[in-house]
């Protein structure tokens, strides 16, 4: 969970955003020396990136890799979010999860949080 985390910073950092998430587009790869299990990522024909400086690419990898987590799999949400990380900084959207019947809402910290909006 932590690796494929990783490979959403980097495509956040490097402003490419996956428009089509689904459990297919994620493989799992045990490294024959290591042993060591990571996610590979795949599948980037519907991705967006942009050219112009003044239009902002809201990346919305986070909440959507997040809701593929909640929908697709199988797995224990506290342990998703435990392992999956909070929202970055940059993430200018917010996720709603439900873990044990609870609705989680997860919003990125503030970036600057000694500037006040007064």
């Amino acid at each position: 969970m932590e690796s494929f985390r990783h490979g959403i910073q980097v495509l956040n950092l490097a402003d490419v955003t996956q428009l089509d998430w689904h459990c297919g587009q994620i493989l799992l790869h045990t490294d024959v020396i290591t042993k060591i299990d990571h996610a590979v990522l795949i599948d980037f024909a519907d991705t967006f990136q942009t050219i112009e400086i003044e239009i902002i690419n809201h990346a919305l990898n986070y909440s959507r890799a997040l809701y593929v987590f909640e929908t697709e799999f199988d797995l224990d949400q506290q342990w998703v979010l435990d392992h999956f990380g909070k929202p970055d900084y940059w993430d200018s959207t917010h996720s709603i999860i439900q873990i044990d019947g609870k609705f989680i809402v997860l919003e990125a910290p503030l970036l600057f949080p000694y500037i006040s909006a007064a």
